[in-house]
C-alpha cells in the first residue's frame, strides 16, 4: 500500500470560518451590494456574491465584524484569485479574494478580531 505524501497549506494565513456581513463594489464606482464571508484570513476572504465577477478583478470590500461589544469594519480592496459558480441552494457565487490595499489600522483591527474571534 503506497502512502500519501504530506499536504502542506499553500495560505501564508490560516482562515477562520466566519460569515460576516460586506459591502463590495466596483473600484471606481460609489455603488456597492451586500454579500457575507465565509472564511476570512489576514491575507484574504472567501466570499459569497449575488453576481459573477471576473477572476483577476479588483473589487472595493467593507467587511464588518464585532470585537467583543464594539462594532468594527475594515475597507480594503481584493483580487478575485479563483471562483465557484452560483449554486442554486445559495444563489451565490464564491469567491477567493487576496486583499491588496489594507491599512495598517485595519490590518490591526482584522488581527484582533481573529485572534478574538471564538472567544466569546
Amino acid at each position: 500500500m503506497s502512502q500519501r505524501p504530506p499536504v502542506f497549506e499553500k495560505r501564508k494565513s490560516p482562515r477562520s470560518l466566519a460569515a460576516l456581513p460586506l459591502e463590495y463594489g466596483p473600484i471606481n464606482s460609489n455603488k456597492s451590494r451586500p454579500g457575507h464571508t465565509v472564511d476570512i484570513s489576514e491575507g484574504g476572504v472567501m466570499v459569497a456574491l449575488p453576481e459573477q465577477i471576473g477572476v483577476g478583478e479588483k473589487v472595493r470590500l467593507k467587511i464588518s465584524f464585532s470585537i467583543g461589544p464594539e462594532l468594527h469594519s475594515i475597507s480594503t480592496t481584493g483580487k478575485a484569485v479563483w471562483w465557484i459558480p452560483k449554486r442554486e441552494e445559495t444563489g451565490h457565487h464564491r469567491y477567493g479574494l487576496e486583499f491588496e490595499d489594507i491599512s495598517s489600522e485595519d490590518l490591526e483591527k482584522l488581527r484582533s478580531f481573529l485572534t478574538n474571534f471564538g472567544d466569546g
